[in-house]
């Protein structure tokens, strides 16, 4: 009888000792920080199991979160899970794909494996950016068939509601920070590098946003987005 791996939540103390080792990481080049992480990241949950990882990787989705929710880690949960993506593909990519960065990666991995190669090789000779490599798997996946229908419209408004919602929690934190008197050199540095990250990823949505637009796109009655009052700023 074949025995079944058991899935084990990792305690507070366990969380908190991985993310003092994403801190440790997180200064190096983009690669050497991205494939460490997503290292770090499989021997922590999958206990460095490759098969452990493709099996088990959903049950675990709530114990990575519970990682980067915590104050102390410098990451976000996609920007983990991607790190285990890239560093687990890695071995099987080619040579080649030093030469564009674990962003360019990210985004060959979201396609079918059998045009993996084939986009990272043009994106190597034509030196593109993530932004030219994100609007290139764009189209191979309007090829495919991806956008038929209503889902560029549901997923659209999908996308609206989850921006909506971020939108508030940032002005939550804005408030918070316009009171905040108690606090020290290491959770300022936190901040940054979460600031940081939000920017990233800020520019990251309004590329694909700006990817959404072509001839046929449906026309609509323009349509603000009400930002509520925030109560304290910081001081610039």
């Amino acid at each position: 009888m074949g025995s079944e791996s058991r899935v084990v939540e990792p305690t507070d103390a366990e969380l908190g000792r991985i993310a003092r080792e994403l801190r440790e990481i997180a200064h190096g080049s983009s690669w050497s920080r991205t494939l460490a992480t997503g290292e770090l990241v499989l021997k922590h949950f999958f206990g460095g199991n490759i098969d452990e990882w493709h099996t088990h990787r959903r049950q675990k989705e709530s114990s990575i979160r519970r990682l980067a929710q915590r104050p102390d880690c410098p990451l976000g949960k996609s920007a983990l899970s991607e790190a285990v993506s890239i560093y687990v593909a890695r071995k099987d990519l080619p040579k080649c794909v030093d030469a564009l960065t674990p962003s360019h990666v990210a985004i060959a991995l979201r396609l079918p494996a059998a045009q993996r190669l084939a986009i990272i090789d043009k994106a190597v000779v034509g030196v593109w950016s993530v932004r030219e490599m994100r609007g290139e798997a764009l189209l191979l996946k309007r090829r495919a068939g991806e956008r038929r229908g209503r889902p560029r419209f549901s997923q659209a408004r999908a996308a609206l509601s989850q921006f909506k919602t971020s939108l508030e929690a940032l002005e939550s934190g804005l408030e918070l920070l316009g009171v905040a008197s108690d606090t020290d050199a290491d959770t300022v540095g936190l901040l940054e590098r979460a600031l940081s990250a939000l920017e990233s990823r800020l520019e990251e949505a309004q590329a694909r946003v700006l990817a959404l637009t072509g001839p046929g796109l449906r026309s609509a009655p323009k349509a603000s987005l009400v930002v509520p009052a925030t109560k304290g700023r910081l001081a610039g």
